[in-house]
């Protein structure tokens, strides 16, 4: 996980406190807002510590000798602010420049490429001013005559904020750093790996467990598990652009849920040295799957949901001739959070439907790998849902091999989990005997001293297939010595004579 912005605040084992640690030379007074009321101030003696229980980014403001210092931070929980005297270093992506002529004026420009909203408080008072969004390439300006914090909230959940003289322009740009591409690793030739994982919507405000924080751990996810085909649920474009950048040789397929095709996807990865894609269509779960963003409210639902189906044959063009890489249907799903109708509605249309993609393409299901991925949302094992997919289908639940996979894979970023698993990957019966390893993935960063902090909400599952090569059976070739006519000739007759006194 990358740091948060401020160089002086890292991350804390107390998720629900925001911690300060006064490693300046004297002792300080310290302040920690509670929104738009006054925090109390508290002494804290050198090298002392205080923690300050909050659930939301706050405002933390330091006196010495009764004024107010500039080095003032707008951090969340979970974060430890280390306080070590006057601080001028800004964050990665702001620079502070003087107006000309406009002293009375705080301005915010927006330099990057894509847009974020701006609060610039009154006389420090959090919630004094609503949000104004900043689109790219342009600014807001704001009449202030004493020293503001600025507030920049970023699409990926990112905030930060910075003390601002009037007369001042704070320039804001790219305020993250790239992910670094990952080298691709060697195609295995024994296993068949694939991952379902429930990612969280990376514009949900979740302070530190915000996409823009949490995204590195995630990356490590795909380095570390190196799947040959993952479905993810809740992907943001965003956070499918980002993946794709940093894992170069996987392609996927899938759109948003919304009308426009925005919005929350179920795509689907898969690794083009392995694979080849054939077809491949999202459609949604109502009444009418080929309409973008339809509902069907009676089932329900107030909220479009998706499924995305890919049909992937193996690529012989990269010499995998010699594995058995089956021919492969993979469905990617995520059933409603709320309506039971409309989740079991949803996994009878998904079982339906690549029922009718198998017979429509004379596709044999005894010798093509069925793969229904994705998040039920159910919190019953046996649900019908499930069964939907177990029956319609004639599918099999391949974690449910493994008894300790009983566990939940919801967490809501604790690391504790719900006594049920929502989260699935159902396989063809005829590969039951070729599932060599289930798992829920528990990877996380951290430890008890700085925090054990997750890529999801959601823990991701994973399944391994045992390959098998391919039988090869290779005639040698025979040196035989040449031969004449008239040998073959008296060979031809000594066989039919034989022949004639035998038979």
């Amino acid at each position: 996980m990358r740091p948060p912005f401020l160089p002086q605040v890292s991350f804390g084992p107390n998720k629900n406190a925001v911690t300060f640690v006064n490693s300046s030379t004297g002792t300080v007074s310290v302040s920690v807002a509670r929104r738009s009321v006054s925090g109390g101030w508290d002494a804290v003696p050198v090298g002392g510590s205080k923690a300050f229980t909050r659930n939301d980014f706050e405002v933390v403001l330091v006196s010495v000798d009764g004024q107010t210092v500039a080095d003032a931070a707008f951090i969340p929980p979970g974060s430890v602010y280390r306080y070590s005297g006057l601080s001028t270093e800004l964050p990665l992506g702001f620079v502070l420049v003087p107006n000309q002529g406009a002293l009375s004026h705080v301005t915010v420009e927006n330099c990057s490429e894509n847009q974020f909203s701006v609060q610039v408080t009154e006389g420090l008072s959090l919630g004094s001013e609503a949000s104004s969004p900043v689109p790219p390439n342009s600014s807001t300006t704001h009449n202030r005559t004493t020293k503001e914090l600025v507030i920049v909230s970023f699409f990926d959940g990112a905030r930060v904020g910075i003390l601002v003289l009037p007369g001042n322009t704070l320039v804001v740009s790219d305020h993250n750093n790239p992910w670094p591409v990952s080298p691709a690793p060697l195609i295995s030739t024994s296993t068949l790996n694939i991952l379902s994982f429930n990612i969280r919507y990376g514009s949900a405000q979740d302070q530190l467990n915000g996409w823009h924080y949490r995204r590195y751990i995630h990356r490590a996810i795909y380095s570390t598990h190196k799947p040959s085909i993952f479905g993810l649920q809740e992907a943001l474009l965003f956070q499918r652009q980002q993946i794709a950048a940093a894992f170069p040789w996987y392609q996927s397929v899938g759109v948003g849920r919304e009308w426009d095709l925005g919005g929350e996807a179920t795509p689907i990865f898969y690794d083009p040295r392995i694979f080849m894609l054939r077809f491949s269509e999202t459609y949604w779960l109502s009444e009418t799957p080929n309409v973008p963003g339809s509902v069907t409210k009676s089932w329900g639902n107030n909220l479009s949901r998706i499924a995305t189906m890919a049909h992937l044959v193996p690529n012989q063009a990269v010499g995998n001739d010699s594995v058995d890489y089956p021919e492969t249907i993979v469905v990617n799903v995520h059933l409603d959070h709320e309506a039971p109708v409309a989740r079991v509605k949803g996994a009878q249309l998904v079982a339906q439907r690549t029922k009718e993609y198998l017979a429509q393409h004379n596709l044999d299901p005894s010798r093509v790998l069925v793969v229904i991925i994705g998040d039920f949302n159910n919190w019953a094992n046996g649900s019908p849902e499930n069964k939907a997919i177990e029956t319609d289908a004639g599918l099999f639940d391949a974690l449910g091999l493994n008894h300790s996979n009983t566990e939940g894979t919801f967490h809501d970023f604790t690391g504790v989990a719900g006594p049920t698993r929502i989260d699935y990957i159902y396989i063809s019966p005829h590969w039951k005997t070729r599932v060599s390893k289930t798992e829920i993935i528990r990877d996380a960063e951290g430890d008890e001293t700085s925090g054990l902090w997750y890529p999801s909400d959601h823990f991701p599952v994973a399944i391994e297939l045992s390959l098998r090569p391919v039988r090869m059976f290779i005639l040698p070739t025979l040196r035989l010595p040449a031969f004449s006519a008239l040998d073959v000739f008296l060979f031809a007759s000594c066989a039919a004579f034989i022949w004639w006194m035998l038979f």
